[in-house]
């Protein structure tokens, strides 16, 4: 999170942002446990549904949906 705090401002105005509480790196991809990635407090089909979710709203939005 430090590094992501550290370079936030290089990203567009407007960004919008969502965390899934509870998730971390590893489930995201679904590729195991890499050095940094933390321990998960959520299942990896509750992190991945939750993304997928947020996919959808994200392209919903973009289409003017």
């Amino acid at each position: 999170m430090d590094n992501f705090n550290a370079t936030k401002a290089l990203l567009p105005p407007g960004t919008i942002m969502q965390v899934i509480q509870g998730g971390n790196h590893a489930q995201f991809g679904n590729y195991g446990l890499q050095p940094g990635d933390g321990t998960a407090t959520i299942s990896a089909a509750d992190q991945q549904a939750q993304a997928a979710d947020l996919t959808v709203r994200l392209l919903r939005a973009v289409e003017g949906e």
